[in-house]
Formats: C-alpha cells, sequence, structure tokens
C-alpha cells in the first residue's frame, strides 16, 4: 500500500510526513494533527513575529519574569541542559552575534564585524543569564541586551513533538522531515528495514549530488549542519574566506571554512543542538548515546576531524531515500 505523503511550510522551510499503514484515512488524520502542532510550535517560538509567545519574553525578560507556558519551560530548560552538555558550544543567546554578522534574517548578506564589536558580544551571550522558575513557570534574564534565538532546536523540537503525537495515534511507520536537514523515524521503513538518509556534500551541484555516506535509521533522529547554506564570502583578506550562520557562542565568531557535522540520536531537538555544537567546537567530546561527526573538506576530500563514521554509515551505491541538505 502506498504511503500517505504530507507536506506544509513551516519554520521558513518544507516539512514532509511520509506515513505508512493500513488504514490511509487514519493515517492522513493523524498526520494533518501533527502538522498543525508543527504550525503552532512556530507561532509560538517565531523570533520575528511580535505577538509570538518568544517576542514577549525577549521585550520584558529583563526587566521582570514573565510567565511562560508549560511548553515554554520545557524546551528552555532542554536548552539549559545541551547548553551544559556541549559546554556552551550550543547556545540560543547568540541573536546579537548574527545581526552582528549581518545573517539575521533570510535576505541578509552578510559582513564581517569589527574586532571591537566581535569583543563586545561576548557580553550578551550565554544561557547563565536565562533563569527559569520551573515552579512558577516564568523566565527572566539577568542581564540588559539577552536574546532568545531558538531557530537552532525549533525544528527539532517540532518534529519530536509531531512524532509523539503521531505515536499516540497509533502510527508505527513514518519518516518526517524539515528541510530535510533534520529527519525523524518512527520503526523501520515499510519493507521493515531502516530508512536511508543520505548526507550530501553541500559542495556539489545539487542537480548532480555527491554522496557522503547513507546512515540508516530505525526510531531515530538525524541532523546535518554546515558552513555552506546561508552563508557568505569574506574578500577582505589576504584570500576569501566563507562564513556560515553558525555562531561560536564563546567569541562570537561566525564558523568559518568548508565543514559539515552529522549527528544521530534518539531526539531530534538533540540531534539539532549537538550538529551546531560540533560545528562551532568540533573538538569538544560527545556523549556516548549520541553519535556524532565533524568532517572537514581538504584538497583531498572530506576528513573526519571528530567522533567517529560508523560501521553502519556506509557509502551509497544509489540515490538514498532522503537527501540532506545544509540550506536552513
Amino acid at each position: 500500500m502506498e504511503p500517505v505523503r504530507l507536506a506544509f511550510r513551516a519554520m521558513a522551510t518544507r516539512f514532509e510526513f511520509v506515513l505508512s499503514g493500513q488504514d490511509p484515512a487514519a493515517l492522513r488524520a493523524a498526520g494533518e494533527e501533527a502538522a498543525r502542532e508543527v504550525q503552532r510550535i512556530e507561532q509560538r517560538f517565531n523570533f520575528y513575529a511580535p505577538a509570538s509567545e518568544l517576542s514577549r519574553l525577549n521585550r520584558e525578560a529583563a526587566h521582570t519574569p514573565v510567565a511562560c507556558s508549560g511548553m515554554m519551560i520545557r524546551l528552555l530548560s532542554t536548552c539549559q541542559d545541551l547548553y551544559r552538555q556541549t559546554r556552551g558550544h550550543f547556545d540560543p543567546t547568540v541573536a546579537p552575534a548574527l545581526s552582528a554578522w549581518g545573517l539575521r534574517h533570510q535576505q541578509d548578506t552578510g559582513s564581517k564585524p569589527s574586532k571591537e564589536a566581535l569583543h563586545a558580544l561576548t557580553d550578551n551571550i550565554g544561557m547563565d543569564h536565562v533563569e527559569i522558575d520551573e515552579h512558577k513557570r516564568s523566565v527572566r534574564f539577568t542581564r540588559d541586551g539577552i536574546q532568545l534565538d531558538l531557530g537552532g532546536v525549533a525544528k527539532g523540537w517540532a518534529l519530536d513533538e509531531a512524532r509523539m503525537l503521531l505515536e499516540e495515534s497509533g502510527v508505527g511507520c513514518a519518516l518526517l522531515h524539515g528541510g530535510t536537514s533534520t529527519a525523524i523515524t518512527i520503526g523501520p521503513d515499510p519493507e521493515g528495514n531502516p530508512w536511508l538518509v543520505g548526507i550530501q556534500d553541500p559542495y556539489e551541484s545539487l542537480d548532480d549530488p555527491s554522496w557522503l555516506l547513507t546512515v540508516p535509521l530505525s526510531s531515530q533522529a538525524l541532523s546535518v549542519s554546515a558552513v555552506r547554506g546561508k552563508s557568505f564570502t569574506d574578500e577582505s583578506g589576504a584570500q576569501s574566506t566563507e562564513y556560515g550562520h553558525v555562531i561560536n557562542p564563546r567569541t562570537g565568531h561566525a564558523v568559518s571554512g568548508p565543514r559539515l557535522t552529522l549527528v544521530v540520536s534518539g531526539s531530534a531537538t538533540s540531534c539539532d543542538a549537538w550538529s551546531t555544537a560540533m560545528l562551532a567546537g568540533p573538538n569538544e567530546p560527545v556523549p556516548d548515546r549520541i553519535a556524532g561527526t565533524a568532517f572537514l573538506k581538504t584538497d583531498s576530500g572530506w576528513t573526519v576531524t571528530a567522533g567517529s563514521v560508523l560501521p553502519s554509515w556506509i557509502s551509497p551505491d544509489e540515490s538514498p531515500l532522503l537527501p540532506t541538505s545544509s540550506d536552513d
């Protein structure tokens, strides 16, 4: 039986659900409800919408504790845990740095800030300045200038929530992705085999893609991050340098060079955060429960700079089911 497919726009990218089972009508109803939940999450965590819960928090939390929804408290508590686990290389308070690098908005073209501006940036970055009171369900910032941007995990969080809703509806076989850069699966594929996700070389033509690896997923999540995608090239130095939209929170500096990270774990939220953290700090140790690899492209091809390629991650003989992209 053909799987049920649903596609929709959210978080400035294309989400797609592929659901398999014996009752197409029930699958579609469950998928549509999960899609609505993704869109509700987008509205709540939208950095750019003045009426969103996140925007209200950014406006008021430096002046007074702000009452928040249970979901906001849960996500921010998760972000603090991930901030500690990654030793600060994942940090959703990097919004001021993104603005300084001209990478805040989708249409921004990017520009390298001065050394003085870079030095000043770090004063307004740090999840240590975000206080969460889980009992009172409130959040406050302990420093002026702090701004939360949840774009680094909102997509993964939405996919985790969508998976939970689908499982509660009895869906046992599904592949969900957001922008193809983050994917999550429920069970194996309809044939009983792992879902195959291809890791695409972002420096090759999209019309004739080159595959680094194929990663099998079964009830797991995956995320890729790369400099190439939302990036700009600075020509002011002795040689040109490509800077991407991932910021090293410790230095305020945008990550540069032909780099890519791949992370697999049980949670799409965790994958999103760790793929960002490994790009910002490629030498940080990764917990045993997470399979993470950092790649650097040299004249001789891609090399592994941190983590390791698992034996199940193989070079594909043909185009995989889902190609990844680092464009978001």
